[in-house]
């Protein structure tokens, strides 16, 4: 295992690396050199997520885009009833599906895009009565 330091949108973070092939010395990487990486107080990322959290806006009354992307699925129509956390629409961002739930229980008054859409962060997309 090699600990390696990885900066992400500004954040560092140590990691801990297998490495299950070494072709460097067998001189397929001779430009690069190994480097004592940095040691830092940044967490460890140990485990990756292996699916996103639903995302649902602050509001309570309405959910929002959490950033841009592609509207993939809408799960619900006008007048249907939903329960907390039950997963209304769902969008393409970064090659990722991101799942976006209700925020309460209730009804929905109305949504505010079509399967397909371009949608910027905040957008509203469903809103509830």
């Amino acid at each position: 295992m090699k600990r390696l330091k990885v900066t992400v949108n500004g954040v560092s973070y140590e990691v801990e690396v297998e490495i299950l092939e070494d072709n460097e010395s067998e001189g397929y990487l001779p430009q690069y050199q190994t480097v004592q990486p940095a040691i830092t107080s940044a967490p460890i990322i140990s485990t990756l997520v292996s699916k996103p959290r639903p995302t649902v806006s602050v509001g309570g009354n309405g959910v929002t885009a959490p950033m841009a992307g592609n509207i993939t699925t809408i799960h619900v129509k006008a007048g249907d009833s939903v329960k907390a956390n039950e997963v209304v629409v769902e969008m393409e961002a970064m090659k990722m599906i991101t799942k976006l739930s209700a925020p309460s229980d209730g009804v929905v008054k109305e949504i505010h895009v079509k399967s397909g859409a371009n949608v910027n962060q905040g957008d509203l997309l469903v809103s509830f009565k």
